[in-house]
């Protein structure tokens, strides 16, 4: 004999709790954020903050422009190669011109 409120717990639930249909969970060229893009993103926008906040400090045009930019463009960028490529220039260039 099956219980009523043990019912909810047998039935099909994601992991936030709502039902999802089969429909919606198909992507419809949607863009799905991996673990890697997220965590790349991360890193270079808080880089990116430590550059802005230097460039402000120190008044280095370079170091204040590529720190909005780290902070920015990974919001754009949805491949992973694409986004560690970008982030290692943007990086690079206050290194090499405050050199």
């Amino acid at each position: 004999m099956r219980r009523p409120c043990l019912a909810l717990f047998q039935q099909d639930f994601p992991a936030g709790g709502a039902r999802v249909s089969a429909q919606s969970r198909q992507t419809h060229g949607e863009t799905t954020l991996s673990t890697a893009i997220l965590l790349w993103g991360v890193l270079f926008s808080s880089i990116g903050l430590g550059f802005f906040i230097y460039g402000k400090k120190r008044q280095r045009f370079a170091a204040l422009l590529c720190g909005v930019g780290l902070m920015v463009f990974p919001y754009f960028v949805s491949n992973t190669v694409l986004l560690v490529l970008i982030g290692a220039v943007l990086v690079a260039i206050p290194l090499v011109v405050g050199a």
